[in-house]
């Protein structure tokens, strides 16, 4: 008996520390990030640990209900969709929601939740010191290196206003002056890299938590200090020459799309959203199926354009397109428990993450669809999975 639990506890270590892999490679890239996500997955039901989340399930009914009413979904509207191909592309995703699973399997009495963020602002560490590199020349411009630059953008630059939130709240818990220095050096670095990754939704996620962040750097709740230190650092952001050419030219892309003209970044977002409105207007209740998103906005192309829309680039809008009213109700469902349990738990590591990242990916949701993205969608996932586990944090 003693053999087989010293077993269980190996395996549930192995499972722990293959999530931190996760975690801290979540930054750096896709495919490693999505290697150890299924090294996790696989030791993770071959090993029987998968047995545990039926009590969890019980007894977090409240938690996972949503998630397998959301797992179901896009199997559901594979059912009457006209676009079949990529419909099973997207329902394939739901994979991701089985780390919500996993990881409330493991029992935080032997391993700590904070080693996760740890790890992740770690992997941010290190692509911020690439992406400065790259940025003054001194590291060559490669694909395979971490980066903050061209398709991963948008992405990434919700990632680093993750990290500088999380990064605040150890600031605010640190009574040692020199790794409060040290932290407030990861902060500047990360806020250096935002300003240069031309992620403007990023941008706007840093706007929006910028008194979260301000309130824990200066540990005060005084509302006019708050306010100061908060124009401060965004003022300070702004004081890139790329994120005042990103602003300005998502006036300008407003300005195209008005005149006629939606071949810009803003623009394209306009016609694809305008597009998922109308679709869901006429198929209010449960859409035009998985994927149908696709084939339903041909209606509404413009010829200039020659593009295919393969999703409207905003999470609520793609399920709203794809899945009706009955989909979009499951997706708020579950943005409403991450934010709820977070800010019940804000002042342990955990609740103030899963809080934070609550923010940054419904904000983030608004210009991508980042459900479906595999970093954000994963950490979707994981971070409901741990609202399950705060209660058990000390």
């Amino acid at each position: 008996m003693e053999l087989l639990k010293n077993k269980g506890i190996a395996v549930e270590k192995l499972i722990f520390w293959t999530f931190c892999a996760m975690f801290f490679s979540m930054p750096i890239g896709t495919t490693p990030m999505v290697i150890f996500g299924l090294l996790t997955l696989l030791l993770w039901i071959f090993s029987g640990r998968f047995l545990k989340s039926k009590q969890q399930l019980l007894k977090n009914k409240k938690i996972f209900l949503p998630v397998l009413v959301f797992m179901a979904i896009p199997w559901i509207g594979l059912i009457y969709t006209e676009n079949f191909s990529l419909g099973l592309e997207f329902a394939r995703k739901s994979y991701y929601w089985l780390f919500a699973f996993a990881i409330a399997s493991l029992s935080f009495s032997h391993y700590s939740p904070k080693t996760f963020f740890k790890a992740f602002l770690a992997g941010l560490t290190i692509t911020s010191l690439f992406s400065v590199g790259q940025f003054i020349d001194l590291i060559p411009m490669r694909e395979w290196l971490p980066t903050v630059f061209e398709g991963r953008r948008i992405t990434m630059s919700l990632l680093l206003v993750l990290g500088m939130s999380i990064s605040s709240f150890y600031f605010l818990k640190e009574n040692r002056l020199k790794h409060r220095i040290l932290i407030l050096f990861l902060i500047l670095l990360l806020l250096f890299t935002l300003s240069i990754s031309q992620g403007r939704i990023g941008y706007l996620a840093f706007i929006a938590l910028s008194p979260l962040i301000a309130y824990n750097l200066l540990g005060q709740k005084h509302i006019f200090k708050v306010a100061a230190i908060s124009i401060l650092i965004v003022s300070a952001l702004f004081l890139s020459p790329v994120v005042r050419h990103r602003f300005d030219q998502t006036i300008n892309d407003i300005r195209l799309y008005r005149e006629g003209d939606p071949r810009t970044g803003i623009g394209l977002r306009l016609h694809m959203w305008e597009g998922a409105v109308k679709i869901f207007t006429k198929n209010p209740i449960i859409g035009v199926g998985t994927g149908g998103y696709q084939l339903a906005m041909e209606k509404f192309d413009v010829p200039a354009l020659q593009e295919e829309f393969r999703d409207p680039h905003n999470s609520f809008l793609h399920t709203a397109a794809n899945h009706g009213i009955v989909g979009l109700i499951s997706l708020c469902w579950l943005f409403a428990i991450m934010l709820k349990a977070g800010w019940q738990h804000r002042h342990t590591a955990t609740g103030f993450s899963v809080f934070s990242y609550g923010l940054v990916l419904l904000i983030g949701s608004l210009a991508a669809t980042q459900i479906l993205t595999p970093k954000t969608g994963m950490l979707f996932a994981l971070f409901i999975g741990l609202c399950a586990k705060m209660p058990e944090e000390i």
